[in-house]
């Protein structure tokens, strides 16, 4: 055994649940790519896990995994997601499943001391009747929207059993980050069951081949979202981890990842048990479905007629969301405009069809 072995042997871990989908994925190019995050990298054994390494849904194979890894911190992606129309017919899926990984790998995690979790919700568990713009104190006051509650409550209990481990042991921190509509390269493509925006670029593209004259959008169009390009998220995880590690090869080390935290970011972690942070580009990025069809329109190249088949719901109107807190502790950071993240993704897509998950 060489020594370079013997150090990766020795290294800490940290595993990425549902470490091959859309923010996986993320994660993993930027910690390859961007020179503030590859010290990050080189310094821990990364684990980036599927649902085929281990069923988190089974409390006894979940305990057995997380044993034999002993992670020293778990950014936590792993969920059964999908778009409007999956939540709506598949509820009870969306509830149970989620209930199931989340208190399984938080216990766990709790249990075998992992200093660091970072979990990811969604602002679809916001209530449904809220002043806006929504914010991390407005989580739990009301109902969310009908079209995804067992989903959102699923994803509700997981922020309440953050917090409750928080205020259980002060040497250990269960973060919460909630992005907006979240999209990118690497993202689930199905017409059916994908999110709005993969789904719009494959079924644009899909009409583009077949000259099609007509692309029929479900709903009306108008409904109102705050869209966040997926590496601005990825950023945001490792800049958290970063923040609440309190390893000494880490912070002894002038690394040129911690430039974008503050001051104020290293004294929030000790004032607030309950650490969580909604991720979303400024209140003013809001655009509308339709809107947001015609660009990919644009970038996919199709010229046809945009119409509307209203006989489907349109889901919730509109969710604007805060990003204040999180722009106490990282007021420099800048995110990605909507035409740059759908370039992006739209020529990741064209470049890979049909070599997608769809």
């Amino acid at each position: 055994m060489n020594i370079s072995t013997i150090y990766y042997y020795y290294m800490k871990t940290i595993l990425v649940t549902g470490g091959t989908g859309l923010l996986g994925n993320s994660i993993k190019n930027i910690l390859h790519h961007d020179e503030k995050y590859q010290k990050y990298y080189t310094d821990y054994r990364w684990i980036f896990a599927n649902s085929k390494d281990c069923d988190l849904t089974n409390y006894s194979t979940t305990y057995n995994y997380l044993q034999v890894l002993k992670p020293y911190a778990i950014i936590h992606l792993a969920a059964c997601v999908g778009g409007l129309y999956k939540n709506i017919n598949d509820k009870r899926q969306m509830f149970e499943d989620n209930i199931k990984i989340n208190m399984n790998v938080l216990s766990i995690a709790f249990d075998i001391d992992v200093h660091i979790v970072i979990s990811c919700l969604s602002t679809c568990v916001f209530p449904d009747s809220v002043s806006y713009p929504i914010k991390e104190k407005d989580l739990h006051n009301g109902e969310p929207h009908e079209s995804n509650y067992p989903y959102a409550y699923a994803k509700r209990f997981l922020e309440i059993q953050s917090r409750i481990y928080n205020q259980m042991e002060t040497n250990k921190h269960f973060i919460c980050v909630i992005p907006t509509n979240l999209y990118g390269p690497c993202d689930h493509f199905s017409l059916e069951n994908g999110h709005v925006i993969p789904s719009l670029i494959h079924k644009f593209y899909l009409a583009k081949i077949a000259n099609n004259e007509n692309v029929y959008l479900r709903g009306n169009g108008k409904s109102l979202r705050q869209f966040l390009y997926v590496n601005d998220l990825s950023k945001i995880i490792l800049s958290l981890l970063v923040l609440y590690n309190t390893d000494d090869c880490i912070n002894k080390t002038n690394h040129t990842y911690l430039n974008n935290i503050n001051d104020n970011a290293k004294k929030e972690k000790y004032n607030d048990t309950n650490k969580t942070y909604i991720v979303t580009p400024n209140e003013d990025t809001e655009i509308s479905i339709f809107q947001v069809a015609k660009r990919i329109a644009y970038f996919i190249g199709y010229t046809g007629k945009i119409l509307f088949d209203t006989s489907y719901t349109n889901g919730q109107y509109k969710k604007t969301a805060s990003n204040d807190k999180l722009k106490k502790i990282f007021p420099d950071f800048i995110f990605t405009t909507i035409e740059e993240g759908l370039k992006e993704t739209t020529q990741w897509f064209l470049t890979h069809y049909p070599n997608i998950r769809k």
